[in-house]
């Protein structure tokens, strides 16, 4: 219930094997986990850009994210990122995010297990899939809203995304517009 500004765009949490811009070989801090409930962020992000996101995940192995009752609203890019990560066990339930641009987005990753029940997304671009490979993302009974479709990208977008090796079920979910546009689910 606090409410958070955030200077400089960074990001609130950032989880990463890289120390002082050289990548950890060690492994650290894979195979550890990050639970979170019941919390309200409210980020409103000084001059004009948004601020990055609320969770980074940045080079990590084997890392489990349980985000469960999560609020993040606000000037946001993402409220999760995961980027070049492998083997990530993420966890969205009963979550509201209503941010800038995007929800969750998944970048250049491989072996990712994701599932999101019963949970709310605003932005541009709600769920944001590049570069990913090998994973499974399950959604249950989720409501994906864009704001404006006027952007090229679309409310829910897969891009190079590998299709033959990455699994995305929905199930009694739907995306949906507060434009007179149609809402996209965009798939390259």
């Amino acid at each position: 219930g606090h409410f958070l500004t955030v200077l400089y765009n960074y990001e609130l949490f950032y989880i990463t094997s890289e120390y002082y811009g050289s990548f950890a070989y060690s492994g650290h801090p894979s195979g550890g986990y990050l639970k979170i409930y019941d919390l309200t962020f409210d980020v409103q992000a000084n001059g004009y850009e948004p601020a990055y996101s609320v969770f980074r995940l940045d080079n990590v192995e084997d890392f489990y994210l349980y985000l469960y009752n999560v609020d993040i609203t606000g000037t946001l890019y993402d409220a999760v990122s995961l980027t070049e990560v492998y083997g990530v066990n993420l966890r969205i339930v009963d979550c509201n995010f209503d941010t800038y641009y995007s929800g969750l987005s998944l970048y250049n990753s491989e072996s990712i297990k994701a599932y999101i029940y019963n949970s709310e997304f605003r932005g541009i671009n709600n769920l944001y899939f590049a570069d990913l490979y090998s994973s499974s993302i399950i959604v249950r009974n989720s409501h994906f809203i864009t704001w404006d479709t006027g952007y090229d990208e679309g409310c829910v977008n897969f891009l190079n995304v590998g299709l033959d090796t990455v699994q995305v079920s929905f199930f009694d979910s739907f995306v949906d517009t507060l434009s007179e546009e149609p809402a996209k689910v965009s798939v390259t």
